[in-house]
Parts: structure tokens; C-alpha cells; sequence
């Protein structure tokens, strides 16, 4: 496609501004319209999978994410107690694809994909209404009463993507019966140097992830019951609902503001039968959110904008529309129907199949499991376009 196309990206979040960077590189001049009024580091934490940080050292973003970052060498699954049940150790992945897991702040992350961009590029404040596709463009219209005229539109705006509800209104949002609570925090104590840690107990989960330096991100899941009002849970009820958990579980969220403790209910999208139509094309959980169990919500997203950025540079939009959704469809649908599966299996409520669940679990040896990660951390965005 000529470098002078005109790129309209809606979503200033990761896929977006990662999108926007890839298409710079290849000498596009995109922009971004964030709905936001500004972008600030607000949010959690993630974590960056061995997929992710390959396509960020192609962008040659890899040496600032690990600054900004924590490396993570072992998962560790647990129960209640903190007592290991299938420990992976990741150091034969991170050597043979030469980069590292990583846990880091998700706004430490925006941050980082910001200053990769001129700042012209992403317009903040531009809430968007609707779209309208004409013969030589898409036209966007905006809450504020704005417009924009673009020659393609990439939407990267989430998993209540406005351009999706627009193109494909039967596609359905699905709740996974699940809630959780994210926060940060910075514990006074912790072997958590380079370990991701889940621990699991019936109906509910705590994960551990370091970040950055001595700070933390956790997460706690819960499942939803009837009469529950998980949303209205002040910080002393959320401490009380996961105390069974061992010891620092609950100094975690001792440790972290009780307004800065993030709420929400989990949910994914049923896949789609196609991710464009005419001049627009979806990326990240626009097109296909899931469920974070997997860890691979972003990082998916960060394969999609490398993959799509070279196909737009190398041929005529309706065929890298197709080429891209025929390279990442399956993989991203995949990990979608992975991920769902995983959080039924950890969030099982009764005890006696919990237990089961474990002991099997604990006999999976770190080979098997290495097999199955590499399958996802060998992506689909670095197979040659």
C-alpha cells in the first residue's frame, strides 16, 4: 500500500499505540483517537510473554521494556497455603528465543509506546460515534462533533469496540461467572524475586507478580455466585472473602490503597466469523478479548499490530486485510477457547475435584509444559509475510 495512505487507528491503548508504531516504522503517517480526555499511567499490571517481547525487539522496544520491567524465569501454580503444585521453570524458552517474560506496569508500558511516537500522533478527547465508510475513505464522526476522513480504519478499541458493535452487531460479549480485583503494591517482604505465582482454592485464586523493584501486582478472582454483590465489596470484605489464603496474601492487599484496588467482571468475545469489512479491519479485543488466564490479552494485541503494520506495507488493503486475519485468526481464537477453559478448570468450586485437579497437575513434568507455552510464545507474527 503507498506510504500516503491516510490511517485512522481509534484506541490509544497497547494494540493501538503499538500498531501506530509498526506503521511509522514502515513510513505511514498514522493517527491515533483516543477516546480519553488524557493518557495517564493508570491500570495494573500485565505480563509480557515471550510473543510479545519477540515483536518488541523488532520494533526495538526490548531493551526499554526490560528497564521499565521484572523478569518473570518461573510459574509457579499453588494452593491456598502457598504449597507448590507444578512449578515451570522458563529458562529453555527465554534462551532459545533469545528475549524474557516479563511483568511490568501496564501505564509504565503506555508510557514506553508514547514517547516511540512523535507526539502529533495520538490525539486525545475524541470519543467516537459512529463510522460511515465513502468510496475513497472511512469517515469518522465523533461525541464531541468532530470528524476525521481517513483512507482505512484500524480499530483498536477494546473489547467494547464502537466500530465492532457498528460492523458486527450479532457478535455477543460473554461473561466468564468470574470477578476480580487488581491491584499494586510495594510489600515489605517477599520471595517473589523472578516468580509469577497463582495459588488456587476452591471457587477463588490470588496471583503474585513482580513488576518492577521491590513492587508488586496482584490480581484475586472469584467466582460469581447468586445475592453477591462482588462490585460493592469494600477493601475489608475482599480481605475477609480471600482470608484462607496463606500469608502474604493478605498483607498484599493491606498494602495497597483502597482506592486504587480495580474492580471488574471478567468477560471474552464469541469469535468472530471475519475481522474486517471494507475500509475498516479490528485488532487486539476488538477482535477477539479473552479472558486474562493465559496472561496473552495484550500480547496477542502486540502480534496483531506487527502483523497487520506488514501486510499494509507490503500489499493493497483488502489483501493484507485477508493475509493478516488468515495469519492471526486461528492462533488469536485459539488462546480466546484456551484461556476460558483454563479459568473453569482453576476456579472449580468443589473440593474433592479441586484435588484431583492438583494431583494431576503436579505430575505434568516441566517438558510438557514447555511444549504447550512454546506453542504460544513462537506467535504467528513472526512467520515470514
Amino acid at each position: 500500500m503507498k506510504k500516503d495512505t491516510s490511517i485512522a487507528i481509534t484506541g490509544g491503548g497497547i494494540g493501538g499505540l503499538t500498531t501506530a508504531i509498526a506503521l511509522h516504522q514502515q513510513g505511514f503517517g498514522p493517527i491515533v483517537y483516543e477516546a480519553a480526555p488524557e493518557l495517564r499511567p493508570i491500570g495494573a499490571g500485565i505480563t509480557l510473554a515471550i510473543n510479545a517481547m519477540r515483536v518488541l525487539k523488532k520494533l526495538g522496544l526490548l531493551e526499554r521494556a526490560i528497564q521499565l520491567g521484572h523478569r518473570i524465569e518461573e510459574l509457579w501454580i499453588t494452593d491456598r497455603r502457598l504449597h507448590p503444585i507444578n512449578r515451570t521453570v522458563l529458562r529453555p524458552l527465554i534462551e532459545e528465543f533469545g528475549v524474557p517474560n516479563l511483568g511490568i506496569h501496564r501505564g509504565a508500558l503506555q508510557q514506553l509506546l508514547l514517547e516511540a511516537l512523535p507526539a502529533e500522533v495520538v490525539q486525545v478527547g475524541k470519543s467516537l460515534r459512529q463510522v460511515e465508510e465513502k468510496k475513497e475513505g472511512v469517515a469518522l464522526h465523533f461525541e464531541d462533533g468532530a470528524q476525521a476522513v481517513a483512507n482505512i480504519l484500524i480499530a483498536a478499541d477494546g473489547i467494547h469496540s464502537t466500530v465492532r458493535r457498528q460492523l458486527f452487531p450479532a457478535c455477543r460479549q460473554r461473561s466468564s461467572g468470574q470477578v476480580c480485583w487488581r491491584g499494586v503494591c510495594r510489600p515489605d517482604t517477599g520471595p517473589w524475586r523472578h516468580r509469577g505465582t497463582e495459588a488456587w482454592a476452591p471457587g477463588k485464586r490470588f496471583g503474585i507478580v513482580p513488576i518492577a523493584e521491590n513492587t508488586i501486582y496482584w490480581f484475586a478472582v472469584a467466582n460469581e455466585k447468586p445475592g453477591q454483590d462482588w462490585a460493592g465489596l469494600t477493601r475489608e470484605g475482599l480481605l475477609e472473602a480471600f482470608r484462607p489464603f496463606s500469608h502474604p496474601v493478605l498483607e498484599l492487599i493491606e498494602h495497597t490503597p483502597a482506592d486504587q484496588i480495580i474492580y471488574s467482571a471478567i468477560s471474552d468475545l464469541e469469535p468472530l466469523p471475519r475481522w474486517f469489512s471494507g475500509r475498516t479491519v479490528l485488532l487486539g479485543d476488538a477482535a477477539h478479548a479473552t479472558t486474562p488466564n493465559m496472561g496473552q490479552g495484550a500480547c496477542q494485541a502486540i502480534e496483531d499490530a506487527y502483523s497487520l503494520a506488514g501486510f499494509l506495507s507490503a500489499l493493497p488493503y483488502p489483501q493484507a486485510f485477508s493475509e493478516y486475519q488468515n495469519l492471526r485468526k486461528k492462533q488469536a481464537d485459539s488462546i480466546v477457547r484456551q484461556s476460558r477453559r483454563l479459568g473453569r478448570m482453576a476456579q472449580l468450586d468443589s473440593s474433592a475435584l479441586g484435588y484431583l485437579r492438583n494431583h494431576l497437575m503436579s505430575l505434568v513434568p516441566n517438558a510438557l509444559a514447555l511444549r504447550s507455552l512454546r506453542e504460544v510464545f513462537k506467535g504467528s507474527a513472526h512467520q515470514e509475510m
